[in-house]
């Protein structure tokens, strides 16, 4: 990976995504997708994940019903599925 910037002195108590907010809380409309997402990771078991596929489909229906705006638009819509997810999810 290329750095940019080299820690020199100290001890570094940061990662690249300090201070980001890379929550679905940036995203007007969007607050509920954060909740699915937490509980879809605190309930996903290695040995059993079919259990949270349906709130996989709840994420992605509420991704879908989100107004097309600049931070969503550049995702695309694929014209098969009209949908605003990455194509690589559909």
């Amino acid at each position: 990976m290329l750095r940019l910037f080299e820690f020199v002195k100290g001890k570094s108590n940061c990662n690249d995504f300090d201070g980001v907010n890379t929550t679905w809380s940036k995203i007007k409309g969007a607050e509920k997708i954060q909740a699915f997402v937490v509980q879809a990771v605190s309930e996903f078991k290695d040995e059993n994940p079919s259990p949270v596929f349906p709130l996989l489909l709840k994420i992605r229906k509420s991704i879908e019903a989100l107004p097309v705006s600049v931070g969503n638009e550049k995702v695309g819509r694929s014209k098969s599925t009209d949908s605003r997810l990455p194509r690589a999810f559909c």
